[in-house]
């Protein structure tokens, strides 16, 4: 399927869900919600102090990685429709020095593939079970 409407904001990650995509400005302040054919039901202002890369959303929850203040990588879980953070799991660095979620996030079960890097880029794929992301 494919989407296309005007946004008066700089998105910088977007997420689908069945009614409804989801997407953040630059380093994630607001939070806007379309409906299919564009319209904006809402602009939410970020409850966290994550600026989100990149958005999932995974069984009825957003899955958001980003870099919180002091560039240290997070991942959260939010519920939808009230963006409450439910969940966080910090991540370290690369051996480059960059934070996994610099940059993409793929979900697939309970692994996440972080593509934190420019070139040469790495994947880097986590267990997501329990409190702790662990390579």
């Amino acid at each position: 399927m494919q989407y296309e409407f005007d946004v008066t904001d700089h998105i910088g990650c977007i997420a689908v869900a069945p009614e409804v995509l989801i997407g953040a400005n630059w380093d994630s302040r607001d939070f806007y919600v379309w409906d299919h054919t564009g319209h904006l039901r809402r602009k939410v202002p970020n409850p966290t102090a994550n600026a989100y890369q990149d958005i999932k959303f995974v069984d009825g929850r957003l899955v958001a990685s980003g870099l919180l203040p002091g560039r240290n990588g997070a991942i959260d879980w939010l519920d939808y429709p009230s963006l409450r953070l439910i969940r966080r799991v910090t991540v370290g660095q690369t051996s480059r020095g960059v934070p996994y979620t610099s940059e993409g996030m793929a979900i697939r079960g309970d692994r996440i593939l972080l593509l934190p890097e420019d070139s040469p880029s790495r994947l880097f794929q986590f267990s997501v079970r329990g409190a702790r992301v662990s390579r």
